[in-house]
């Protein structure tokens, strides 16, 4: 979830570049001037930083950073990965994966070593709610996109 997240973000940069981008003669495949970018070239914008989009980079954006670059670069988001199952009465109540601690969607680390779990944060928990809000904030995020590429056509 948290790489097909980071990946989107890359896209709606492209996406809203491309929107900003003079109306182009389509009797032609125009190369795309975003091939290359990435969710870092926000700052190119016009839009950058608009509230409610997903080019604000707060600690929802940081965490999804933070979280798959750990997967991707580390092969792994915990170097002992568990499934923990809590039975009550013998009966299977809750299955949960615990996620590292984090401080503004950064892993909190102490020289060599980051990962710590004093906050028993159940990512099976979080994962519900940091969904709603980044699909809220693409909703946004496309409508602008959308928006700024209507205007820019009648123009």
């Amino acid at each position: 979830m948290f790489t097909r997240m980071r990946t989107i973000l890359d896209y709606t940069v492209k996406l809203a570049l491309e929107a900003e981008r003079p109306p182009q003669d389509f009797s032609a495949y125009p190369k795309l001037r975003t091939a290359a970018k990435q969710y870092r070239d926000r700052k190119d914008l016009a839009m950058n930083a608009r509230d409610n989009t997903l080019f604000v980079e707060d600690e929802l954006i940081r965490q999804i950073s933070s979280i798959r670059d750990r997967i991707i670069h580390d092969g792994h988001f915990d170097t002992e990965p568990r499934v923990y199952e809590l039975f009550k009465r013998r009966r299977l109540m809750e299955r949960f994966v615990f996620a590292p601690d984090m401080t503004e969607g950064r892993f909190d680390a102490s020289r060599n070593r980051r990962s710590f779990f004093s906050t028993d944060n159940k990512i099976n928990a979080t994962l519900p709610s940091i969904l709603d809000e980044f699909y809220s904030r693409l909703e946004t995020t496309v409508s602008a996109v959308g928006n700024l590429y209507a205007i820019r056509r009648r123009t």
